[in-house]
């Protein structure tokens, strides 16, 4: 399916937490998981704070029942399918159904699933297959099946429960009927028509006895091995669910109920202990943490609770939850332009803040002592100005008198509003100070929000409809209403006078041809206002009429400016962050258009799989948020043009359907920290030496990189030399076509090797320890002790050899512990070899001497750099000399340049690297493939250390390779960006040897190279530049 539309994409889904689907738990070493179903998707939640740590991807349909499968795979039902999914990812899809899959249940690697015919099927989880042999099928009309459960201790065995009551225990792999329970009471009175069903089953920590649910809302406890009822209890409702308590402090039983309620049974006293009131909906899910006093519920309210058992009475307390909204929300606000991450939301029955970032901050707004008073939402105002100091919020509802104010701050309800007329629309005021209310009866009534006092009112008989909507101007100069007809009237700010009127039919159309039509069209059909919004920064604002058109008014002048025709009921709209577009939805087709203001045209629409209910717009332009009929998420969607250019294409004739987004990961900044040292452990194991991986990690995190590159492969390049064909084909890596002579960037090169190339020198001195190593203090092997009542160990300066002696038989010992002086008796301290022995790997003898090697290294390296060219060679017989024991193999003499100039190599080429001897291959063949593959093989410290190498021998004729190489791989403009980088290290390492008149030839060669493309770009900008001259001096004229 192409993408429906250009700008917009799906990005993630928030408030949605469960869909009702029973979850499932398992115990981790610290936590349990949670598996939850959300719609198409699920979701897996750490126990400790209920934070999402995965989401899979969606499936087609929804789930109806899961599963998990040993440690990292999970079981879903999809329409006739089961998915089995590794992580987040499907890997195997289970097909045979003939029906809708609605439950299942693994039995170690048997999988049991039913399906909404009664069709019972065993499958090999393991190795993907199905059973040859199945159980008996069992006839729907007498015994439907309702549960399945393995009986602790009951190898090889599941028993069934039915709808007419009754269980069977059954042999899986004799495939047998062992027994069948008959569990509900006879009576006489009892017909077909009023059958009990077995609703739940949940084996006890008791071995033979399970507890067993009915639809009636009994919970019977029964020994399976003697075929009795060991006590029952009853519940209002139909049972959904039975947990058992296994902590050992007490012992209760819960079961939970389509009311939302929880009835926890005492089974020791065998009375009921307490009656939970869980959810506001249907509890679908209560189950008992493994010895812990904590239960976890779950129900069709869009919510996840975890309550605890403690104090005194040891009632279950609120521990823990994650809500969402119960009812589809209907309206939406981004809360200001400090905070652009929280949205404001409201639904029929409760107004929540969100966050777009991280789930754990979404809250819903307490009602506190209003809640029986609170009819069902119909619309809210914010303002976000005076968010610390009163209320930023208020609600209006459904056929009352009477507004509430909310703190955002504290996420409660602080005041009632008498209005004293059923409220239709309400505005707070731009200052934060005010809020209008429009009424039924077409009144506008304006409060103190901080007091509650009402302030000013409209006179009447000005306004003679239901006020719809109401704008404030930006600098409260003004009020705008409309109403149910085609009236907008301005009214002053401060004492509501009316001061004028704008009659929307008058300047319906511009065309004084269509003037007639459009004025009998209107008698016909009035034109009715249902909708206004403003752009504050622009000073536009948009009407929506029932005859499917918008039109954009100035708010000083009051005059028509655009006007676009859009087919269908507009039931929303909102401005651009910039005022550029306006983005509108119909309520029948479920279509959003992109209108462009500036050109007066369509430039996007696409549809949507729901109708829309509400939009808005991030105040920064990332985001368009949306909710739909039906739907309990909140969807974002993320605008393209803000993140980078999009290139727009004419709307096609009709619009594409655009996929819903769905939730994704929500990474907390442990498990970020986390997640990054797996990341970085990963690509430890694809370098091949641990040192310079741990290097490059901390070059990405100081230049501020991403950690993941892009790892594309581009086609091969097929007009290439052979050789290169060669190299790509043995190294399984690819290149790109050139484009005539255009430049071309190193794409298979990490972006991150050449730019920490530049900075190496800066990434290594900041990561160079503050304090060097000290070596340790000397201790001997044995430890000498002083005896006495308490053994202590002795001192150092006692026991160690290597210091001063504290007592000599001559008596010249320090008494109070001050250091001996004299050139005498440090000669005397001086240690013989019997002392030594034991002392190998403490003594810093041979250290000092390895120290002083490198450092004679050192000085002969810089003197061989800075000697003359006689010394040089002087230098070299002896190199020669010297290594004539060990090899050989000499280089060959040849050209440095296609020119006269001649340079004799007669080094050794044993103690040459591989990169050395492909630039010297490299320039016989004048193919520098080989180099330059070796080069993007290795890490930045390895290229570093190449340059470096480089010797100076044979007159700088490495040296003269490697410039010879940068400008042959300059003149074939490829990979033009690494080049660039080995260039600026190479010239930063030996540019002081430039200097020497043997490298006129390379700087000419380079000048040459650089200044070619410039010159070319030079004509371009002159060229480009006269044309603008041309054109501004001819339209100035």
């Amino acid at each position: 399916m192409e993408s429906g539309s250009q700008i917009f994409l799906p990005y993630k889904s928030v408030g949605y937490v469960s869909s009702g689907v029973p979850f499932k738990l398992r115990a981790e070493k610290l936590h349990y998981s949670i598996m939850l179903a959300i719609g198409n998707s699920f979701q897996l939640l750490n126990s400790i704070k209920l934070f999402p740590r995965m989401v899979s991807n969606s499936q087609e349909g929804k789930i109806r029942d899961m599963s998990f499968y040993k440690k990292d795979h999970f079981l879903t039902t999809c329409k006739k399918d089961i998915i089995l999914w590794k992580g987040q990812y499907e890997e195997f899809r289970f097909r045979g159904h003939s029906s809708k899959v609605i439950k299942l249940m693994v039995f170690d690697n048997i999988l049991f699933s039913l399906a909404k015919n009664n069709e019972l099927i065993m499958w090999d989880v393991d190795s993907r297959l199905i059973f040859k042999e199945q159980l008996p099928e069992f006839n729907a009309k007498t015994h439907r099946i309702t549960e399945l459960v393995h009986p602790l201790g009951y190898y090889n065995k599941i028993l069934i429960g039915f709808e007419s009551g009754e269980a069977q225990l059954w042999n899986i792999k004799t495939k047998k009927l062992i027994f069948t329970f008959n569990l509900t009471t006879k009576d006489n009175n009892n017909n077909n028509n009023n059958k009990v069903k077995i609703t739940a089953f949940q084996q006890s920590p008791v071995s033979d006895i399970i507890a067993i649910g009915f639809s009636d809302g009994r919970v019977i406890i029964h020994n399976l091995k003697l075929d009795k009822s060991v006590m029952s209890f009853q519940q209002r409702g139909l049972v959904s669910s039975i947990s058992f308590r296994s902590d050992g402090q007490k012992q209760h039983v819960a079961s939970s109920s389509h009311t939302g309620d929880i009835l926890i049974w005492d089974l020791e006293k065998n009375k009921p202990f307490h009656t939970l009131k869980a959810h506001d909906n249907e509890c679908t899910k209560v189950e008992f943490l493994r010895e812990e006093p904590i239960i976890c519920t779950t129900g069709n309210d869009n919510s996840i609770k975890m309550w605890q058992f403690n104090g005194v009475d040891g009632v279950p307390i609120l521990l823990r939850e994650r809500t969402g909204h119960l009812d589809p929300p209907k309206s939406t606000e981004f809360f200001g332009d400090e905070q652009e991450n929280s949205v404001v939301s409201i639904s029929d029955q409760s107004i929540r803040y969100l966050s777009i970032v991280a789930s754990t901050f979404n809250k819903e707004l307490s009602k506190k002592n209003f809640k029986r008073e609170i009819t069902p939402f119909s619309g809210f105002s914010t303002n976000f100005r005076r968010n610390r100091s009163w209320e930023t919020a208020v609600s209006i509802h459904e056929d009352s008198k009477h507004a509430f104010t909310w703190d955002c701050t504290s996420y409660s309800i602080n005041k009632k509003l008498n209005i004293q007329e059923p409220i239709s629309s309400t505005k707070i005021s731009t200052c934060g100070n005010f809020v209008f209310f429009g009424t039924v009866y077409g009144n506008l009534l304006k409060f103190n929000i901080q007091s509650g006092i009402k302030r000013a009112k409209i006179l009447p008989n000005i306004q003679k409809s239901t006020i719809t909507s109401i704008i404030v101007e930006p600098t409260n100069q003004f009020v705008i209403t409309s109403g149910l007809d085609s009236i907008i009237n301005y009214w002053d700010f401060n004492d509501l006078k009316h001061l004028y009127s704008i009659d929307i039919s008058n300047n319906n159309n511009n065309n004084n041809n269509n003037n007639k039509e459009d004025k009998e069209d209107n008698k016909k059909n009035k034109i009715r206002i249902s909708k206004m919004l403003l752009h504050s920064e622009s000073g536009i604002f948009a009407v929506v009429s029932n005859d499917d058109k918008i039109r954009l008014y100035d708010i000083d002048t009051r005059k028509l400016v655009r006007y676009f025709n859009v087919k269908g009921n507009v039931n929303c709209i909102v401005f651009s962050h910039d005022g550029r577009w306006i983005i509108a939805s119909t309520q029948v087709d479920s279509v959003i258009r992109v209108l462009d203001i500036p050109s007066g045209k369509m430039i996007d629409w696409f549809k949507m799989p729901k109708p829309v209910t509400s939009l808005s717009f991030s105040p920064k332009g990332e985001y368009l948020v949306t909710t739909h009929s039906g739907q309990l998420p909140i969807y974002l969607w993320s605008n393209q043009s803000h993140f980078g250019s999009v290139f727009l294409k004419s709307p096609p004739q009709t619009p594409n359907t655009i996929i819903l987004p769905s939730q994704v990961i929500e990474i907390s900044p442990n498990q970020e920290s986390s997640n990054s040292k797996q990341k970085s452990a990963s690509k430890k194991l694809k370098e091949k030496e641990q040192h310079e991986e741990d290097e490059q990690f901390e070059i990405q995190q100081d230049l501020g990189l991403p950690e993941e590159f892009d790892q594309e492969m581009l086609e091969d390049n097929k007009e290439g030399d052979n050789n290169d064909d060669d190299d790509n084909n043995a190294n399984k890596k690819s290149s790109i076509k050139q484009i005539d002579q255009l430049i071309t960037l190193s794409s298979d090169v990490a972006r991150s090797k050449w730019q920490s190339l530049l900075n190496l020198d800066i990434i290594k001195e900041r990561n160079r320890p503050i304090q060097q190593n000290e070596k340790p203090a000397l201790a001997p092997f044995f430890l000498s002790t002083i005896q006495g009542l308490e053994p202590k160990f002795a001192k150092i300066d006692v026991v160690n050899p290597l210091t001063i002696k504290t007592a000599v038989s001559t008596g010249t010992a320090n008494t109070t512990g001050s250091t001996v002086n004299g050139d005498d008796d440090e000669e005397a301290s001086e240690p013989t070899q019997e002392e030594l022995k034991g002392w190998d790997n403490w003594a810093g003898a041979d250290d000092d001497e390895e120290e002083n090697e490198n450092d004679d290294d050192d000085d002969d390296d810089d003197d061989e750099a800075m000697d003359d060219e006689d010394d040089e060679d002087d230098d070299d017989d002896d190199d020669d000399e010297n290594l004539e024991k060990t090899t050989k193999t000499y280089k060959r003499e040849k050209e440095i340049y296609r020119s006269d100039k001649i340079i004799k190599t007669d080094s050794i080429q044993g103690t040459r690297t591989n990169f050395n001897l492909s630039l010297e291959n490299g320039y016989i063949a004048q193919n520098y493939s080989e180099s330059l593959r070796i080069l993007k093989s290795l890490t930045p410290s390895g290229i570093d250390f190449e340059i470096r190498t480089l010797t100076t021998a044979d007159d700088y004729a490495d040296i003269h390779y490697m410039f010879d190489f940068i400008v042959y791989q300059l003149l074939k403009n490829g990979d033009y960006d690494f080049i660039q980088s080995i260039l600026s290290v190479t010239l930063k390492v030996h540019g002081y040897l430039l200097y020497n008149t043997s490298f006129k030839r390379d700087l000419r060669q380079l000048l040459l190279v650089f200044n070619e493309p410039w010159f070319k770009m030079q004509k371009l900008f002159h060229s480009n530049i006269c044309m603008l001259r041309y054109f501004t001096n001819t339209l100035n004229n």
